[in-house]
């Protein structure tokens, strides 16, 4: 019971925090571009230039420092997009959060995200096929973690120590 309460309440607390970051986004001014959607001049679009440039300004690093760390850094910013796509998926069914075109997978695709979906949604899937591909989601998460660690420690190595610390605090390193 008590486990089936924490349960309960995690997705609660998951789709509320959902929810405020898709309303925090939807607040936000597209600019001139228009509500686009993903890719440039789109929410997305401006939302990682907004949030790069925002680092760059923490940074205070040279012109010819930032040509070394901006392309190190969308590496780490894209790895750690990639990570999460997939996660949340049908807290709240399709179209909703987590669903198609949702937060939880920012309008890309994640073949194994949307079989493991699509396995949980049918009522005629056998047990082997479910565990195959919740295996086989647990896999392409194991390598996005990867990908993430290691776009990190690429990035990690050309920043001052200093640098580092206010990567930490922007969530862009471990």
């Amino acid at each position: 019971m008590k486990r089936k309460l924490r349960v309960t309440l995690f997705a609660g607390v998951a789709a509320v925090v959902m929810i405020l970051g898709a309303a925090l986004l939807q607040a936000q001014n597209p600019g001139p571009g228009g509500d686009q959607g993903p890719g440039p001049g789109g929410r997305r679009g401006n939302f990682m230039e907004r949030r790069i440039e925002g680092i760059k300004t923490r940074l205070g690093a040279t012109e010819d420092e930032w040509k070394v760390i901006q392309p190190l850094l969308t590496d780490v910013i894209n790895a750690q997009r990639k990570s999460m796509m997939g996660m949340f998926r049908g807290m709240r069914g399709p179209g909703g959060p987590g669903g198609p075109g949702g937060p939880g997978n920012m309008g890309e695709e994640n073949p194994a995200a949307n079989a493991l979906a699509t396995a949980v949604e049918s009522d005629n899937v056998s047990n082997a096929d479910l565990k195959a591909k919740l295996q086989a989601f647990r896999e392409e998460q194991k390598k996005n973690q990867e990908d993430l660690k290691a776009a990190r420690e690429k990035l990690r190595k050309v920043l001052s120590l200093r640098q580092e610390a206010k990567m930490v605090l922007a969530g862009v390193l471990d």
